[in-house]
């Protein structure tokens, strides 16, 4: 073979050694977007990390590194479009995608560093422990919330769902960034690791089994339950577009009236969405009388959730409820404590708490609150039996946000009422299972019932909380220890 035909067969093994590199990152970056957000398909997330481990291990350098980061950020980026319908701008899309891909690529490159210093089985676990750590600092340092964690994806899988009652949504996160280092390493070691293998397919099948025996076993099980009501409004204003005092009072008229014909079809609590109205500040005392005066007369727990704003330049309002009982009395008034990125809201800082009904202990926030672990931990510590969320979204986390907030009752074991405007209202029961749903966007009256119950139910997060980042860092900490020699000792043993 002459050297100018050698030169010709080593380019077109370069050639297809390019081509399947540019393969992997264009399929790692469509099944980081089919498997995330709305329209999700959930069976994908857990080999969506596949194809761009697959593409760290077989180039080098850190530009190889620079295109796996931006093939992660494109399948974040387009995922995260899936979102952006009216009236979301499309650059919402780059706003959250960044720091989602920010804070999940380093766990490719720990497993990168480690597969080459440590060993397989090290490798495997860091980028797992890596990942639900990044998730982790996530929604508990940045404004960003849970948006983006691995555990979502699992949403319309109730048995994989029952795993957050005992580890939290980061121990199914965890098993899905597991098990996508285990099929990586599988299809491109020539050596399978047996041990770590049956570990993990144990593991699997034990948590499948919990949570099919967990659904199981709750169906046949007596439940004191309370009827509850999600009263939505007509109201469609935002910020940027405030309605009329004429169109406020058709309003705040619809929303009394609902609120009577949910208590006379027995409701005990009614629950109105986030911003079902807005009242003018020097109007607010007048108004919470009328409340008080509904909630009396109608004999129910009123959770009236509105809107005040204080200033129009630049603008600034009170996003908040107030929770009236029976008598008329203010137990709670509530402001939000977790505005969303950008949002004018007053924070709210005053600590959690329960209210007491004869129906048992209750709590309630509002809307993306319930996007933050930390708050259905709060409310689980109260033993509380039903947590209500008023909320407001829009038709591109239609449903999908509804099902995120799920996740908190399961973590926490207590039921949860979501209402909901411009988007889904629903009932859950402690095992995330939907008793009720009623979309804004359906010709409804506006009122949806539901039976749901309120006496908490035991899960094992409460108590062990994090557990699974604490671990995971504790983990990453020796392993990255040993890999830069100062636990020299230990690494021939790993």
């Amino acid at each position: 073979m002459t050297r100018k035909e050698n030169d010709r067969m080593e380019s077109r093994e370069n050639m297809r050694g390019q081509g399947f590199l540019w393969g992997l990152w264009v399929l790692g970056v469509v099944l980081t977007a089919l498997a995330h957000t709305r329209w999700n398909l959930g069976i994908l997330a857990w080999i969506a990390p596949v194809p761009l481990l697959m593409a760290l291990r077989h180039t080098s350098g850190w530009k190889s590194r620079l295109w796996v980061g931006c093939g992660l950020w494109l399948g974040w980026t387009l995922a995260v479009m899936k979102l952006t319908t009216a009236p979301m701008p499309l650059g919402l899309a780059v706003a959250f995608s960044t720091p989602i891909a920010f804070f999940l690529f380093p766990g490719y490159l720990v497993w990168d560093r480690f597969r080459k210093s440590l060993s397989p089985h090290v490798a495997i676990l860091s980028f797992a422990g890596t990942s639900v750590v990044g998730e982790w600092l996530q929604h508990s340092f940045t404004p960003f919330a849970t948006w983006g964690a691995a555990a979502y994806t699992q949403v319309n899988a109730a048995e994989w769902m029952q795993v957050t009652s005992l580890f939290g949504m980061a121990g199914l996160s965890f098993l899905l960034y597991w098990t996508a280092a285990v099929v990586e390493m599988t299809l491109s070691s020539r050596k399978v690791l047996k041990i770590h293998s049956y570990l993990w397919a144990s593991v699997l099948l034990c948590c499948w089994t919990y949570g099919s025996l967990r659904i199981s076993t709750s169906s046949h099980q007596p439940k004191d339950t309370t009827l509850v009501a999600a009263v939505s409004t007509d109201a469609t204003f935002s910020p940027a577009r405030f309605p009329s005092e004429e169109q406020l009072e058709a309003i705040r008229r619809s929303l009394f009236e609902r609120t009577r014909s949910a208590a006379k079809s027995g409701a005990k609590i009614v629950v109105w969405n986030e911003g079902s109205t807005m009242i003018e500040p020097k109007k607010d005392n007048l108004w919470k009388a009328s409340l008080q005066a509904l909630a009396r007369q109608a004999k129910i727990h009123l959770v009236a959730a509105y809107v005040v704003p204080i200033q129009l330049k630049p603008m600034l309002y009170e996003n908040k409820f107030l929770w009236i009982d029976p008598s008329g009395k203010v137990l709670q008034e509530y402001y939000k404590h977790k505005p969303v990125f950008g949002e004018p809201a007053v924070v709210g800082t005053k600590p959690h708490r329960a209210i007491h009904t004869p129906f048992g202990k209750v709590a309630g926030a509002i809307c993306y609150d319930y996007d933050f672990p930390s708050i259905g931990r709060a409310h689980a510590a109260l033993n509380i039996g039903l947590a209500v969320v008023p909320s407001s979204d829009w038709l591109g986390i239609h449903g999908y946000h509804t099902q995120m907030a799920s996740m908190r009752s399961i973590e926490g074991g207590y039921s949860l009422l979501r209402s909901t405007r411009l988007g889904l209202s629903a009932g859950y029961d402690p095992y995330g299972i939907p008793l009720a749903q009623q979309s804004f966007f359906d010709k409804t009256n506006k009122i949806m019932l539901v039976a749901l119950p309120t006496r908490p139910v035991f899960t094992l997060y409460r108590v062990v909380g994090d557990i699974v980042v604490w671990f995971s860092f504790v983990g990453l900490f020796v392993a990255m220890l040993i890999s830069l020699g100062v636990l020299g000792s230990l690494k021939n043993e790993v």
